[in-house]
């Protein structure tokens, strides 16, 4: 009896793949005319005065834009919201900070539904300096131009991609698990990126303090960066510097991820991995301490310059000075 349930169940399924398969064919993928909420796109003009920016953004990609020379009310913030029912943002201002925050009265059964189109979020601003930036997003994209200048920025993010290219006057601090994190054509006066699976890059960027980059299978890419400190923590992940300057020191560890440089310096440099290969050229000559298992090792023999310590496992060591 219990094979003819199995037998049963089985048919069933496949019967209903085939339905289903059938009806995205007949609407010709388009997911869209499947989807069974209603969206409404809603404006909010802000005139009162503020400073800081808090917004929690649920599922919704997130967009700031500044208010073109065309608009005539150029000191008025506007915010655009796309919403889905039963979900609704609140847009206010309380002492001092624009606050847009998500009112989610979904039950669970609300869950059971197809949705193809994407909540959204877009916050037109006058150009000019603001306070504090703060996003907590989920699975949407985060996009911050180089328009504006903060005082301090946290952005967080489950799934969501994170592209910033503001400058921040303190901490520039970028959160996502399997998202991306990039950042570009900034400054700023300390920078925290962290990611699980996600890729880091940054490019063309200045920062007085500390870069500090934690990654867990994620990629890493920098170049053309500047910074007093540069850390980075990873697991298998690949890091990559390209034309990379700390007046301080590079402090680098990964378990199976190789680590390579371009041109770059740094006053000292500690450098550990397991399994990875340490490759590449340094600008100006270090005094080496390279050790490794069962990988080769290839580093200038100088007699001067700063302390440069590396460490691996099984794999090869690398190093050329190329001034």
């Amino acid at each position: 009896m219990k094979k003819w349930f199995l037998i049963a169940a089985a048919a069933l399924t496949a019967g209903g793949l085939f339905l289903m398969g059938g009806a995205f064919l007949a609407a010709g993928m388009d997911f869209s005319r499947f989807d069974t909420s209603r969206y409404e796109d809603k404006y909010y003009s802000v005139d009162e005065e503020f400073q800081n920016i808090d917004i929690q953004a649920g599922d919704a990609d997130v967009t700031l834009e500044y208010a073109e020379p065309r608009s005539v009310r150029t000191e008025t913030a506007e915010v655009f919201c796309t919403e889905r029912e039963k979900t609704a943002y609140s847009v206010r201002v309380e002492n001092g900070t624009l606050t847009i925050s998500l009112d989610d009265q979904r039950k669970w059964y609300d869950y059971i539904a197809m949705f193809s189109k994407k909540m959204a979020v877009k916050v037109v601003l006058p150009l000019r300096e603001y306070g504090t930036l703060k996003i907590r997003g989920e699975t949407g994209d985060i996009t911050v131009p180089g328009d504006f200048s903060f005082g301090r920025t946290d952005i967080t993010a489950s799934t969501g991609d994170i592209a910033y290219s503001a400058s921040v006057r303190d901490d520039l601090n970028l959160k996502t698990s399997t998202g991306n994190i990039g950042i570009r054509d900034l400054s700023a006066g300390a920078i925290g990126m962290s990611v699980s699976t996600g890729k880091v890059t940054a490019e063309s960027v200045s920062c007085e303090g500390e870069v500090s980059v934690r990654v867990s299978t994620g990629r890493t890419e920098l170049s053309r960066l500047t910074c007093a400190n540069l850390s980075s923590e990873g697991d298998t992940g690949r890091i990559t510097l390209s034309h990379v300057d700390a007046s301080g020191s590079f402090d680098i560890t990964r378990s199976t991820g190789n680590v390579s440089f371009e041109s770059c310096d740094a006053d000292s440099i500690s450098v550990s991995t397991s399994t990875g290969n340490v490759t590449g050229t340094l600008r100006s000559e270090k005094i080496f301490f390279a050790k490794t298992s069962t990988g080769s090792v290839h580093v200038p023999e100088c007699m001067t310059g700063g302390r440069c310590d590396i460490k691996t496992s099984t794999g090869n060591i690398d190093i050329e000075i190329a001034g």
